[in-house]
């Protein structure tokens, strides 16, 4: 069986170093499967002829079939690679620069003396949580929601389709929305009700997000027509 170089490898990685993001981990192999395959795509906008995206498919996923390149393959991707990488930076590759704000950093949901009584429109976080906390729970929701268990579909020869409910381009070419989830523990409250849904506001624009606790109807209305999932996690 036929094994590709190192510079051919090279050559087909993804752009993104994703398990060295903060916060992703060694528990989000769906969300690294679709990463990966974003960038598939982001090649196959690019190539010249079906070749290269196959090349670079079939050595991404360590496919079995993979056959060496011929010189006209290889120099037409090694021509076209950056092209491809400024597509995927700017597009899903934005998530490797987000950045996950503390909440006494933020100001509006966490009081040192505890939930203000007083604001009645503001929710309050129990605990100062770490911006990496924040960044775990980002990357396992958006692994559980993005998760994919066989190759995504095609719309033609090269074109994946992405979508989950509108979410995946959310991410690769929204700014500012939002994600909720169920953190399945009581994390803080507004105006005495407990909450254990979390938000997370996300601005893909200055690569900056924060969370603040919310009500199972505000999550549900966040979420839309996509489920509010259960994501756990032991470091809160």
């Amino acid at each position: 069986m036929n094994e590709p170089t190192q510079e051919i490898r090279d050559l087909c990685a993804c752009p993104v170093d994703w398990k060295n993001i903060t916060g992703f981990g060694e528990k989000c192999p769906d969300a690294l499967e679709l990463l990966h395959y974003e960038w598939v795509r982001a090649i196959a906008k690019v190539s010249v002829s079906s070749e290269e995206l196959k090349l670079v498919e079939t050595v991404l996923f360590d496919n079995d079939l993979y056959d060496a390149p011929d010189e006209a393959t290889r120099l037409n991707l090694e021509a076209r690679k950056p092209a491809a990488e400024a597509l995927y930076m700017n597009e899903i590759g934005r998530l490797r620069l987000l950045q996950f704000v503390r909440p006494s950093v933020h100001g509006k949901h966490f009081s040192i003396a505890g939930p203000k009584k007083t604001s009645k429109n503001v929710s309050y976080f129990y605990h100062d949580w770490e911006p990496d906390t924040l960044a775990n729970l980002f990357w396992l929701w958006f692994s559980d929601m993005m998760s994919v268990n066989e190759v995504p579909p095609r719309n033609g020869p090269i074109d994946f389709l992405l979508k989950v409910d509108g979410l995946w381009d959310n991410f690769c070419a929204g700014r500012n929305f939002r994600i909720a989830f169920d953190t399945c523990s009581v994390i803080g409250e507004q105006n005495g009700n407990r909450y254990q849904h979390l938000v997370i506001d996300l601005d893909l624009g200055a690569c900056v997000a924060h969370g603040y606790p919310v009500s199972a109807a505000e999550a549900e209305a966040i979420m839309g027509r996509a489920p509010v999932r259960p994501i756990k996690s032991q470091e809160y």
